[in-house]
C-alpha cells in the first residue's frame, strides 16, 4: 500500500536517487539536490514522500509558493501518485497564506526556470489540473575551453569579493536590485573563495556578478547587475569575463547562463548560444478550502 508522509533526514540518500532516476530535465539533479532541501527567500522547505513497503517510489519539494521538484519512479507512473504529490503541495502552499503555485520556477533556489517544453507530459499533466502558462523563460550555453576571450581586456576595476564583503554586498545588492537576489547571491560566500566579482571605482560598489551559486554544481552564471546610474559604460562586460575565467579556473568547460536575458549582449561579449527554453505554470489557489 502506498504511504504519504514528510521526508526525515534519513531518507535524503534515498531520495536522491529516486530523483536522479526519475529527472526528466536537460541537467542532472544529483549535484544540487542538497540545495534543492534548503530554505528560499519565503521560508522553509516543505519534502513529502511516498513509500511503498517502506521504499521511497515519489516525492516532491515545495517552498512557499513554488513546487521545486516532482517526482515519481518511472514504473510507478500513472498510478496517480503525482496527482497527490502535487495536491499535498498545494494544499500547503495555501494553508500558509500563498494565492498561487507556481511549477518550477522558484526564484532564488530553482533547479530549472520552469518546465522544459519539450517535456509536454508534465505541461499537460499541470493543465489539465488547472495551471496556466505564464511567462517563458531560456537558459544560455557557452562554451569556457578555449575560450581565449575572457584574457581579453580584463577591467582593472573589477576585484573578486573577499569573505568580509559579504555585508557590503549583500546589503548594496538587496537596494539596488531586491532580497531574492541578495539571498541567492548569498549562496557565493559559502565557498571558501567567493563565487562573486564586484566592480568597486574608489570604494564604491558599482557592478556585481555572481556564478556558483544557484545550481552551483553546474557551472552557473548569474545574477548580475550593474547600477542604472552605471550602466552602458562597459562595467557589465568587465565582470562576465572575470566570472568565466574564474568558473574555467574551477574547473567548468561550459557555463550555463540562467534564466537569461540581453542574448545578444552575451552572443556578442561570450560567444553564448541560445540553450534550454521553459515554461512556467502557476494556479490560483484562492478557490482550494483551508
Amino acid at each position: 500500500m502506498f504511504r504519504m508522509r514528510t521526508a526525515e533526514a534519513e531518507d535524503h540518500d534515498e531520495l536522491r536517487e529516486l530523483f536522479d532516476g526519475a529527472n526528466d530535465a536537460p541537467y542532472p539533479l544529483a549535484p544540487v539536490f542538497t540545495e534543492k532541501l534548503r530554505a528560499g527567500h519565503d521560508g522553509e522547505a516543505h519534502t513529502t514522500v511516498v513509500t511503498l513497503d517502506g521504499r521511497i517510489v515519489a516525492g516532491m519539494i515545495a517552498c512557499g509558493s513554488y513546487l521545486r521538484i516532482l517526482a515519481v519512479g518511472r514504473e510507478h507512473r500513472r498510478r496517480g501518485l503525482g496527482a497527490q504529490l502535487l495536491r499535498r503541495a498545494e494544499e500547503h502552499a495555501a494553508a500558509n497564506g500563498s494565492a498561487r503555485l507556481v511549477a518550477a520556477a522558484e526564484p532564488g533556489n530553482y533547479f530549472t526556470p520552469g518546465i522544459h517544453d519539450a517535456d509536454t507530459g508534465t505541461i499537460g499533466f499541470l493543465e489539465r489540473r488547472g495551471y496556466s502558462r505564464t511567462a517563458e523563460a531560456v537558459n544560455l550555453n557557452a562554451d569556457l575551453d578555449g575560450a581565449t576571450f575572457i584574457e581579453a581586456s580584463l577591467s582593472p576595476h573589477v576585484v573578486a569579493a573577499s569573505p568580509e564583503d559579504r555585508n557590503e554586498v549583500i546589503q548594496w545588492i538587496a537596494a539596488e536590485f531586491g532580497r531574492i537576489w541578495a539571498f541567492e547571491v548569498s549562496r557565493c560566500f559559502e565557498h571558501a573563495l567567493p563565487s562573486l566579482y564586484l566592480h568597486r571605482e574608489g570604494g564604491e560598489i558599482r557592478g556585481f556578478s555572481a556564478h556558483a551559486a544557484n545550481n552551483g554544481a553546474l557551472g552557473t552564471y548569474g545574477p548580475a547587475g550593474v547600477a542604472r546610474q552605471w550602466r552602458r559604460h562597459g562595467i557589465g562586460r568587465g565582470l562576465l569575463l572575470a566570472s568565466l575565467a574564474d568558473l574555467r579556473e574551477r574547473g567548468f568547460g561550459n557555463v550555463i547562463i540562467q534564466w537569461a536575458a540581453a542574448l545578444e549582449f552575451y552572443e556578442k561579449t561570450c560567444g553564448a548560444r541560445l540553450g534550454d527554453r521553459f515554461i512556467v505554470l502557476e494556479k490560483d489557489l484562492t478557490d482550494i478550502p483551508e
